[in-house]
């Protein structure tokens, strides 16, 4: 996903009206980091290379308790950048199967 596609979108409002901006800078910093990282690998990482990676437990506790991170079987979760991979991969999709209609024109 990184390469071929090196951004994810990230809503300003989202981000000022959502539930991590009432937590501290350093969580804060740690969570968007944590985007990063997780995009980058898309999304196959686990708690456990997160924590290296970003080597802030705590502040990594505080967003799994407060479910901005999510856990499943060991693996992190951050629900809007699994959904944006979702679409990402079907306009992907749409975009092959319309290229070998064409192509078959």
């Amino acid at each position: 996903m990184a390469k071929e596609s090196p951004w994810y979108k990230f809503f300003t409002g989202e981000w000022a009206n959502g539930s991590i901006t009432l937590e501290s800078y350093a969580v804060q910093g740690v969570f968007i980091n944590a985007c990063c990282f997780y995009w980058s690998k898309q999304g196959d990482v686990t708690r456990k290379q997160l924590e290296k990676k970003i080597r802030s437990k705590k502040e990594i506790e505080v967003l799994i308790e407060e479910e901005i991170l999510k856990l499943d079987k060991g693996y992190v979760v951050i629900d809007f950048l699994d959904n944006q991979m979702v679409e990402r991969q079907e306009k992907s999709k749409q975009a092959s199967e319309a290229g070998k209609k064409s192509a078959a024109k």
